[in-house]
């Protein structure tokens, strides 16, 4: 850790010093301190301040080295030598400088003795005790209700609130933790904003071992300071976070203590090839998404041997080279994201192809220069997202049609206007299709959707969300024979009527089929009025369709 960009985690008022969660400072921590310094040497050295209790010297936990500087800890007699020596703005011990800085909260004398008797407490504040006797006979105090009533009352805390209140006494203390067994196993990670180190350190130790997934940003004041996080949180199977200005650094430290975790999820952070060697300290890592990070180019991807799932999304620094080592090494390999990787050529596509066996679910972008169409013939692949800003070559959908008729269960085609007749053939001959995803297709017509009810019997799900050449008759054919359909995404295809409602439901009577659960369409910005829908009785609506109004992304 560098020590010269560590912050000050205290203040002053009235010649003492206090932590940030206001409790007086009587010990100090000594950091940068020569290496062969003494306990005797520290102790002479803090007398000048005050009575000294205590010294001793310990190594960082951080230190990478056998030869890492120590620090000492002094603890004083009276909060006044304490701020003393964190007055002084220079210190120095055989020659050299060294950082004096306030222990943290939890580790001063006064941390936990407040808060054994609550009735004590009140007292104290009423001199006579008069007042006290009025109120007590007036109101109920609050230790006489029963721990119902305490946990309820808990609950419409916010999150540091909640934490204080469990400091007033042990019962107060173990409704917390009731609280936190019987609360969610994911926890938000930007409820620790505004929230002091030692309000985060005891929120871990009440709740940690409950916690199975952590998500949100890291604590950006104290990305250094919180390691404490990952070992009272020994259950964490899944991270996902957001940048915060978090060093990468801190970032994998913080990450590397997790043993359990099988997913991490990164957005945006400045991560190197050689800051993700630290990853190779989870032993059960199984999924690593890294979307955004501009400056990987892959180099020591390669050696986390233990993935199945990988995300480069937006890696856009990413090398054919290295990418190829990937595709050798990670032989578990069952699902990449590699859209918008630009630097990927037509030969990292062909090596995917020889080495990823075990390849079940592929998104890639499509780049004018790369011949891409190869994708097709991966042994295994069951799900293809294709994505481009520009067109599609035919190539691709000739290729399916020829390698994947009996093995596509999935395909998302995100592309404005690639879908012809001519390719809505291609794409009816994957029989085993369960998903087609192909939104904002102006060319996409009744016709086509006649090519899909004629052949995929299969699906299930189908997106042609602003398709605007689409009407009721080709949506209505799908219907009456696609069995298995159970969601269609006909949002902003303003050629679908009122008359669809009415239409669909004989359509599914007079199939006589029995279904499971309803065939859901969204319909927000359709010529659907939802006043129809309300119309319509309510056995037909609850039992055959169902309509949502309410656009997908909103």
């Amino acid at each position: 850790m560098d020590f010269t960009k560590l912050k000050s985690n205290y203040y002053f008022l009235d010649d003492k010093a206090y932590t940030e969660d206001d409790l007086l400072v009587y010990n100090v921590t000594a950091y940068q301190l020569h290496g062969k310094v003494t306990e005797l040497e520290l102790r002479k050295y803090f007398s000048q301040f005050g009575d000294v209790l205590k010294v001793y010297l310990q190594r960082d936990k951080y230190a990478t080295g056998t030869a890492e500087p120590p620090i000492g800890v002094v603890h004083f007699a009276h909060p006044l030598a304490a701020a003393r020596a964190l007055q002084r703005f220079s210190h120095e011990l055989q020659k050299k400088r060294f950082f004096v800085n306030a222990c943290e909260s939890w580790e001063q004398p006064e941390a936990y003795r407040g808060g054994v008797d609550f009735n004590a407490r009140i007292a104290a504040l009423n001199l006579n005790g008069d007042l006290i006797d009025f109120y007590t006979t007036m109101r109920t105090n609050i230790l006489q209700l029963n721990d119902e009533c305490l946990e309820t009352i808990c609950l419409y805390l916010p999150l540091r609130d909640q934490i204080r209140f469990s400091r007033v006494c042990r019962r107060f203390r173990d409704i917390f933790k009731h609280i936190c067994k019987c609360t969610s196993k994911v926890f938000n990670m930007n409820q620790l904003i505004g929230m002091t180190l030692w309000d985060i350190r005891e929120f871990f130790e009440m709740a940690g071992a409950n916690i199975e997934e952590l998500f949100g940003a890291v604590p950006y004041n104290y990305q250094d300071r919180i390691d404490f996080i990952s070992e009272l949180s020994p259950r964490v199977r899944r991270v996902d976070l957001n940048c915060n200005n978090v060093e990468s650094a801190s970032l994998l430290r913080f990450l590397e203590r997790f043993h359990a975790v099988t997913y991490v999820e990164l957005h945006n952070f400045s991560l190197n090839d050689n800051s993700l060697l630290a990853l190779r300290k989870l032993p059960n890592l199984r999924a690593l998404i890294l979307d955004q990070s501009f400056e990987l180019t892959g180099k020591n991807l390669c050696k986390l041997y233990q993935l199945h799932e990988l995300s480069l999304f937006g890696c856009e620094n990413l090398q054919t080279s290295h990418f190829i080592d990937i595709c050798k090494c990670l032989f578990n390999l069952r699902s990449l994201d590699i859209r918008h990787c630009k630097m990927l050529t037509s030969r990292a596509y062909s090596e995917m192809v020889r080495n990823c066996r075990q390849l079940e679910q592929l998104k890639i972008s499509c780049e004018k220069e790369v011949n891409y169409d190869c994708v097709a013939q991966l042994h295994a692949v069951r799900k293809l997202t294709v994505h481009s800003y520009g067109a599609v070559r035919e190539t691709l959908f000739i290729a399916l049609a020829a390698h994947k008729t009996q093995q596509l269960e999935k395909l998302e085609i995100l592309a404005r206007n690639c879908i012809t007749h001519e390719r809505a053939i291609y794409l009816s001959r994957l029989q085993q299709l369960r998903s087609l995803i192909c939104p904002n297709n102006d060319n996409l017509t009744d016709e086509c959707l006649f090519e899909f009810a004629e052949r995929l019997k299969y699906l299930q799900e189908l997106d042609i969300k602003n398709c605007r050449a689409v009407t009721n008759i080709g949506v209505l054919v799908l219907l009456r024979r696609c069995p298995q359909l159970k969601l269609v995404n006909i949002e902003q295809c303003e050629g679908i009527t009122d008359d669809f409602v009415f239409d669909a439901c004989d359509v599914l009577k007079q199939g006589g089929r029995t279904y499971a659960e309803p065939v859901l369409f969204r319909v927000a910005g359709t010529g659907i009025h939802e006043i129809i829908v309300q119309g319509l009785p309510q056995l037909e609506v609850g039992q055959l369709l169902q309509f949502s109004f309410v656009e997908e992304n909103s």
